[in-house]
């Protein structure tokens, strides 16, 4: 699991980034990033209450995509040398990944 220093809080960081961020897109995430004043990337996760109904359900995606950014972390495989806050926002499709689908994608939105 990503440590808690690494995770944006709250409402009002997350829109900051949502307004002012650099965008990308894929056909199963959107990705915003600001850069920060810290020595390392934080991030935090948008999974609408329109894509899934179930809190379990959406929170479940969420402590997966953190256990994915962690492992893609420590592996040194995002770069981290400016370092960003990201936001990544859920598209529809994505919600239908198994794990190892879901890993390797984060791992190209964070890389491409």
């Amino acid at each position: 699991m990503l440590k808690q220093s690494n995770r944006l809080h709250g409402a009002e960081a997350v829109s900051k980034i949502l307004k002012k961020g650099a965008f990308k897109k894929t056909s199963l995430f959107a990705l915003r990033k600001l850069p920060n004043e810290f020595s390392q990337n934080r991030y935090g996760i948008v999974l609408s209450t329109k894509l899934e109904k179930s809190a379990v359900k959406r929170n479940q995606k969420r402590r997966q995509i953190y256990s994915i950014i962690s492992e893609l972390e420590e592996n040194g495989t995002v770069p981290s040398s400016p370092s960003y806050d990201n936001v990544i926002l859920f598209r529809g499709a994505g919600l239908k990944l198994n794990f190892t689908e879901l890993k390797e994608a984060i791992s190209k939105l964070l890389n491409g």
